[in-house]
């Protein structure tokens, strides 16, 4: 991106006004085209930024198309100047670095409080910080999203069909308000401690006399398991959660353990003498 913020420091300087868009374009379609048009229009260069595919959180097999086949995609649209993948998950450092006059999102933020993610309003807030301003085009959306659930099979059937009954019965303002009163609730894990450690290797192969495999080793890794991590898992919905949990005394990973709990986690080890921790 560091390129990118001189190029477009340097178009600024000669008086060019930087308009940017960002999102993750998946799936490309009309709406998006007429979204670039309208945006163009506000400037003089039009840049668009997309999220990298590790920060694409939108379930199983998104996105379906690498983050090198979006900005390819992107990159052959007329009106659009430059592409840039960006390598955060929020378009706050983006808009930060390249410092746009204007920064557009689509109709869809039109009503800012529809935003369930809340970030509409830490955007508008960094292109304020940098002298720029916040606008929203109002043509026609269409749903990336949708078009690929319907349409391409990032799900199988029965997922499909369990998905699309669940939002019949239960609206997405209905699950999130659900979600949020769980915060409310203070929850109580006991069980197991357990140290799930991966080796990972590469076959080389065995001699006609052994039935074993020699491996070449490469590395490892290790995770807090077991009630750990169901401990962890619980801390992401509930206000506070309390920890009872077993440990050995030799070998006991205690410290590891403890740099794996979320903040609002709080243990109660006991130890077992003369074994370790379970691995």
């Amino acid at each position: 991106m560091g390129h990118l913020e001189k190029t477009l420091a340097e178009l600024k300087k000669k008086g060019k006004t930087i308009v940017q868009c960002h999102g993750v374009f998946d799936l490309v379609h009309l709406g998006h085209i007429r979204y670039f048009n309208q945006a163009k229009k506000e400037g003089d260069i039009l840049v668009v930024t997309l999220t990298r595919d590790k920060y694409v959180k939108r379930g199983p097999g998104r996105p379906v198309f690498n983050e090198h086949l979006r900005a390819e995609m992107l990159a052959n649209i007329s009106v659009v100047d430059y592409v840039c993948v960006v390598d955060s998950p929020t378009a706050i450092e983006c808009i930060k670095a390249l410092k746009p006059n204007v920064y557009v999102k689509g109709p869809d933020y039109k009503d800012k409080n529809a935003d369930l993610t809340g970030k509409i309003y830490e955007e508008e807030a960094a292109v304020r910080s940098v002298g720029g301003r916040l606008f929203i085009t109002d043509d026609i959306t269409f749903s990336s999203t949708k078009l690929l659930n319907s349409f391409i099979d990032v799900y199988p059937q029965k997922t499909v069909e369990y998905l699309g009954d669940l939002r019949k019965r239960y609206p997405a303002e209905v699950v999130i308000e659900r979600m949020e009163s769980l915060k409310k609730l203070n929850a109580l894990v006991i069980g197991d401690a357990i140290i799930d450690q991966y080796h990972y290797c590469t076959p080389l192969g065995k001699s006609s006399k052994e039935h074993l495999v020699v491996n070449k080793f490469h590395s490892d890794e290790s995770f807090a398991g077991g009630a750990i991590a169901t401990a962890n898992n619980t801390a992401n919905v509930c206000g506070n959660v309390d920890l009872f949990t077993v440990l050995g005394e030799k070998n006991s990973f205690e410290s590891f353990i403890r740099g794996k709990l979320a903040d609002n986690l709080k243990p109660h080890f006991f130890m077992r003498p003369d074994t370790g921790t379970i691995i």
